[in-house]
């Protein structure tokens, strides 16, 4: 309770600046005068680290200035258990009990004061709703008084209730989009098993349109609505074709563009790919290698500030939801001037490499640049000619051989996981599920863009101005014990010594092949710490890379154009355009946006493979647990390959899951204890849509 004690003391001092030396006697009183440092004056200095970082206080040149209001802006992030934490700054989180979370919704920017410090860390209390993520949702209708209906919110992560008011006659469970207003209304909300109904003060909706879950083209409104998506781009933001002639042709006029236009230059990208940003020239000789990056010059079109800008910065990405593409810039620019599509001639921004015949980079150069793309390969395509000793892209894939080879004995983790894709018939719906094996054209295009994120990032080191930089930190030292326990459980020898990259490698060698082998790197990959951007340099740790930078995709991602704007200006000689506290505040948003990109696309693969099961007719498949909570089980079909459900009620006399640890769970129907990886044979019962959930039935429990 000590930082407690401490922080009352602090607050105080709300909007007062204060040197070193008062700071520590007002906070510490007369343990300060001891000449001797006291354990609780080196205390003191974590503590300072902590409010610096919480931002509750910040450092001048000879002062601290004391926040006002004395409180801390976070993002509240809330389970389905309806555990809430504020996320202050991407690395700090305040637990937020329910009963203080006020009327504040997942997602949304609130102001926390903190209340109280134990073993987890802090606890706080929302004090006000500073900026709702949404106020649109999607209701379902749960009972009616005259005109006024009282609605379920469809997609928050508890439940949550509202009303609606309307003469016409709403049916029961009927879905609707609806709109958050500024009134209230009082309604009796129907109680449960250990709670009587009772009267409560709601918000109020307008509705705003029909949901008709029977119709798919509604799977994109309701990702849209759910996580605040614009579905359009303001035709006002996008610039006119005259404009970008005139704007392209001033850049083909810049003197100190480097002409790479009688360089062989070929792009790979998917089959249905519309927004080509990246672009390869590759030449061998007696020395090495050289590899030239070529990225679509977006920062020459976007100017800093406009309008266009901050609607881009807002967005934060690119969002592929499988039946739209929700672009970062409107298509003119996404998929058309800044593109680099095949036999055109473009403004690129290129990062030309110099490599020894070992794979190490010995030099290397950014130039805003002149290209011509002289091809375009699918994936598959290329695939097909990798090792044609013909083909154009034969020396480069034998140098990405060598890259590659080198880039391992750095010590990076390489994760199997299995991906699959939907796919979409002429309508956009569903028809079936196909697995997409990494191609090794892919690689090679993956291996090349590292290669100019590692330069990026570097550049900015070794000239001393400030960037964006991805991080990625390493898993924590406590998942050791809990990956051991799982490899101990299934019967493995081997066990990890420490989180470094060879001794994780060396469990990943030792269960390939097996059928443990998908489910610890499920495992794996769920200790895995979430990349986010920021100006720090801490280095990411999957790639076994010291420091990192996204430079490579500046159509879809912001980042990849601030990180251009800043090796621009040094490389024209210019003041860098972001400070370091403006790179903070842009890495904070854009990782938050990045999560947000994630869960949309996750949810639409979700909402499209229920449609599919939907299709089927009494289902009977194998599937294996991956996951328990209170509720239930989670499990992975094996064909067709989705995500699936089976509640507590299906194979417990309990209402509540039982397990032994973390990896085991007990069937009681059974008289059964199963564990992560346990196969069974399962039954659909519901492919739910309202519910965005697949729920199945245990027919069998089958052997491991």
């Amino acid at each position: 309770m000590e930082n407690i004690d401490y922080i009352k003391k602090l607050s105080r001092y709300k909007g007062q600046k204060l040197d070193a030396r008062q700071l520590e006697k007002n906070i510490l009183g007369n343990q300060a005068r001891s000449k001797k440092k006291s354990s609780s004056s080196l205390d003191f200095e974590g503590f300072l680290k902590e409010m610096l970082s919480l931002g509750l206080i910040k450092k001048g040149n000879k002062s601290y200035s004391v926040a006002s209001p004395f409180a801390v802006t976070g993002v509240l992030s809330i389970s389905r258990r309806g555990t809430a934490f504020a996320s202050v700054n991407m690395e700090k989180d305040i637990m937020i009990p329910e009963r203080h979370r006020k009327s504040a919704r997942d997602k949304d920017e609130v102001l926390v004061e903190i209340t109280n410090h134990g073993n987890r860390g802090y606890e706080g209390k929302v004090i006000k709703v500073t900026r709702p993520f949404t106020d649109k949702f999607l209701v379902r209708v749960e009972s009616r008084k005259n005109t006024s209906y009282l609605v379920t919110l469809v997609d928050s992560t508890d439940k949550e209730y509202g009303v609606v008011v309307s003469k016409k006659g709403l049916k029961q469970n009927g879905l609707f989009f609806v709109k958050l207003t500024n009134e209230k209304s009082r309604f009796t909300i129907p109680g449960s098993d250990s709670r009587k109904p009772s009267v409560r003060t709601l918000p109020l909706f307008n509705i705003v349109g029909i949901c008709n879950e029977k119709d798919s083209t509604v799977d994109l409104n309701r990702i849209c609505v759910k996580h605040a998506l614009p579905m359009h781009y303001d035709k006002q933001l996008a610039p006119s074709k005259n404009e970008l002639d005139r704007i392209t042709s001033q850049g083909f006029n810049e003197k100190d563009r480097k002409n790479f236009t009688k360089d062989y230059t070929f792009t790979i990208d998917g089959e249905e790919a519309k927004d080509f940003d990246d672009a390869i020239s590759f030449k061998k000789n007696f020395k090495g290698y050289e590899l030239t990056v070529h990225i679509a010059d977006v920062s020459h079109y976007v100017v800093p500030g406009s309008k266009l800008d901050t609607e881009a910065l807002a967005r934060g990405n690119s969002y592929y939801l499988q039946k739209a593409v929700l672009p970062m810039l409107p298509e003119i620019l996404s998929e058309e001037y800044c593109s680099l599509k095949p036999h055109t001639k473009r403004l690129a921004f290129s990062c030309q490499m110099k490599f020894n015949r070992k794979g190490i980079i010995t030099g290397y150069e950014f130039h805003k640049s002149i290209i011509y793309i002289d091809q375009r390969y699918t994936y598959n395509q290329a695939e097909k000619i990798l090792d044609d000793k013909k083909s154009r892209l034969f020396d480069i894939y034998q140098f990405i051989k060598i890259l590659k080879k080198q880039r391992q004995k750095e010590g990076r983790v390489e994760l199997v996981i299995p991906e699959y894709k939907p796919q979409l018939d002429e309508n956009g719906d569903i028809i079936g599920i196909e697995s997409r094996d990494r191609l090794n054209s892919s690689i090679l295009i993956e291996e090349c863009m590292i290669s100019a994120n590692i330069c990026a990032a570097h550049i900015s080191k070794q000239k001393n101005f400030p960037l964006l930089h991805r991080v990625h930190n390493e898993i924590a030292d406590d998942s050791v014990v809990r990956l051991n326990e799982f490899l101990k459980l299934f019967g493995f020898k081997i066990q990890l010594k420490d989180v470094s990259h060879k001794s994780i490698n060396r469990a990943l060698e030792a269960l390939k092949g097996t059928r443990s082998e998908p489910v610890f790197n499920s495992l794996l990959l769920r200790t895995f710490s979430q990349a986010r951007y920021t100006p720090e340099e801490q280095g990411h740790w999957g790639l076994a890379l010291n420091d990192y930078a996204h430079f490579t995709s500046p159509i879809r991602r912001y980042a990849d154009l601030v990180v251009h704007r800043q090796i621009a200006a040094h490389i024209r000689k210019q003041k860098s355009l972001y400070s370091i506290e403006e790179l903070f505040s842009i890495g904070v948003h854009i990782s938050r946006r990045e999560r947000i990109a994630l869960e949309a696309e996750r949810d639409m693969q979700k909402l499209l493979t229920i449609r599919l099961l939907a299709q089927y007719n009494d289902l009977e498949t194998e599937a294996f647990l991956t996951g328990f909570n209170k509720s239930g089980l989670f499990i992975a079909l094996l064909e067709p390959p989705i995500e699936g459900f089976v509640p507590v009620s299906a194979f417990s006399r309990e209402n509540s899951v039982s397990s032994l640890d973390e990896f085991r769970v007990i069937l009681s129907r059974y008289q059964k204890t199963v564990s992560i990886g346990t196969r069974f044979q399962v039954k659909l019962v519901k492919a739910d849509w309202y519910q965005a959930q697949a729920v199945f039935e245990i027919v069998k429990v089958l052997k491991h």
